[in-house]
C-alpha cells in the first residue's frame, strides 16, 4: 500500500499540477505542471508541497518589476532602509550632479573617473566604474551639495576608515572625561 499523495489537479501558488511524471530528480517525484502564465514545466513534488516553487519564475519577475517601477510606499519600497524610502533614480541623479560639479575627478588625489574605472574594472560593486560620492559629515541622509564630494574608490576607503577611527577616539575620549 502506497502512502504517496496524488497531486494531480491541485494548485500550488501559480502551478496547476497536470500529471505525475515517470521520472525522479534527486530521489523526488516530478510533476508536470502548468503555470498561470501558460508555461509548462516538470517540478519536484517536495518543492510544490513546501512552497519553494510557486511559479515558473513569472511571479519573481513581476514582483521585482513592481518594486522597481512602482517603487512601492514605505516598507514595500525596494530601497526601504532604516525607516525611510530612497528614490534610487533621484539619488543617482544627485550623485551624478556631485561628480559633474567636481569635474569627474577625485577631490583627494585628483584621479579622473576614467582612471577610477580602469582600476576598478573587475570590481563587483554596482557603481565600480564611477567615482564614489562621500558624505563629509558621515550622515548619508544629508544629501546637500556642500556635504558631498567625489572620491575614487581607494580614497573613499581611506577617508571612511579614518572617519571611523576618529569616531572611536572621540567615544573613548568622552568616556574618559566622564570618569
Amino acid at each position: 500500500m502506497s502512502n504517496k499523495i496524488d497531486l494531480t489537479g491541485k494548485q500550488f501558488g501559480r502551478w496547476k499540477v497536470l500529471k505525475k511524471a515517470n521520472e525522479k530528480r534527486n530521489n523526488q517525484f516530478l510533476w508536470f505542471c502548468r503555470c498561470s502564465c501558460g508555461n509548462e514545466k516538470f517540478v519536484r513534488g517536495d518543492g510544490l508541497k513546501i512552497g519553494r516553487s510557486k511559479s515558473c519564475g513569472c511571479l519573481a519577475r513581476e514582483l521585482s518589476s513592481e518594486r522597481i517601477h512602482n517603487n512601492g510606499i514605505g516598507e514595500k519600497n525596494y530601497n526601504y532602509i532604516h525607516g525611510r524610502s530612497i528614490d534610487y533614480k533621484k539619488h543617482q541623479e544627485f550623485y551624478e550632479s556631485v561628480r559633474k560639479r567636481d569635474n569627474y575627478k577625485c577631490q583627494r588625489c585628483g584621479k579622473s573617473q576614467e582612471q577610477n574605472r580602469i582600476e576598478t574594472i573587475n570590481s563587483i560593486h554596482p557603481n565600480g566604474d564611477r567615482l564614489d560620492v562621500h558624505h563629509i559629515n558621515s550622515i548619508h541622509e544629508d544629501d546637500r551639495m556642500e556635504n558631498c564630494t567625489s572620491l575614487c574608490r581607494m580614497c573613499h576607503r581611506i577617508v571612511e576608515t579614518k572617519t571611523k577611527r576618529e569616531k572611536k577616539i572621540d567615544e573613548i575620549t568622552n568616556l574618559s572625561a566622564d570618569i
